[in-house]
């Protein structure tokens, strides 16, 4: 599965609209993880929004002159990272 973003009045709360598009058989064996670059907010904003909707911080490879990544879990535990997008920002969640 492939995620894209859409300007929040496109995707209603959520700014990620999920696409088919994996070689991968579906189940279990088949584990999930995004490397995001969000288009409609800063990385930062973008990290802020996420964890206000239930993902954790679970490593944050940010660095003082803006670039890096920083890895979440979702709620179900699924680890994904958000990247320096066209926002970019060099504050820290």
């Amino acid at each position: 599965m492939l995620c894209h973003e859409k300007p929040p009045s496109a995707a209603g709360p959520s700014s990620i609209t999920p696409a088919r598009g994996t070689t991968q058989p579906p189940g279990p064996t088949a584990p999930l993880h995004v490397d995001w670059q969000p288009t409609v907010r800063s990385r930062d904003d973008e990290v802020k929004r996420l964890m206000a909707l239930g993902a954790t911080l679970h490593e944050d490879h940010r660095t003082a002159d803006g670039r890096g990544w920083v890895t979440l879990p979702d709620p179900e535990g699924n680890e994904f990272c958000i990247e320096q997008g066209k926002g970019r920002s060099t504050a820290q969640a």
